[in-house]
């Protein structure tokens, strides 16, 4: 199992969605030591007009994921698998050995983020349907992901690559048109 950050745009219930997730994750799931989904979504104070987060709360939501993952990671024998942005808030999804502890390990984690609402949840996930049809990239997007990990790596440029003149024009507002993949997510009841 390896690391393998990868962020891209797509919708998530017909909302404008950052996703940032790993796909070293692929080839190992599903854990079957790790069957619960645990989730905790963080409310922004300060959204942007498509729901995103905005640069100066950014810092913030980093170190926030950055006292999660580890306060789970000792309660739960959690994984991070992705986290999506979307509709005013950042979703944190874990995979867990346990869910038992998992509530007030994250809200211990958060005790130090005054003023955050924040929403906690776990469901028993044991063929990781969440991270394989929610997180994970469509081909399409994993077109994308490719050529612009391919740009990104001065030493490729010159060489052939899989890109498309349409792959490598795709804008962030075309991202954000009807004509992206749709997801539907977990529901807080």
């Amino acid at each position: 199992m390896t690391d393998n950050w990868k962020p891209y745009l797509c919708k998530v219930n017909d909302k404008l969605a950052s996703i940032l997730m790993n796909l070293g994750l692929r080839e190992s799931v599903p854990i079957s030591s790790k069957p619960w989904l645990l989730w905790v979504w963080v409310y922004f104070h300060s959204p942007r007009h498509d729901g995103l987060s905005d640069s100066k709360e950014a810092p913030t939501l980093y170190e926030i994921e950055d006292a999660l993952t580890p306060s789970l990671a000792r309660e739960c024998r959690a994984i991070l698998s992705g986290r999506i942005t979307t509709e005013g808030r950042r979703e944190f999804y874990f995979y867990g050995e346990t869910k038992d502890g998992f509530r007030k390990a994250a809200t211990e984690a958060l005790k130090n983020f005054e003023g955050y609402r924040f929403d906690v949840g776990e469901q028993h996930d044991s063929s990781w349907h969440q991270y394989l049809n929610v997180l994970y990239p469509s081909s399409e997007d994993l077109e994308r992901i490719a050529n612009m990990d391919l740009l990104s790596d001065p030493r490729q440029r010159n060489q052939s690559a899989p890109c498309t003149s349409e792959s490598l024009s795709t804008t962030f507002e075309e991202l954000t048109a009807a004509g992206t993949e749709n997801r539907a997510t977990l529901r807080l009841s």
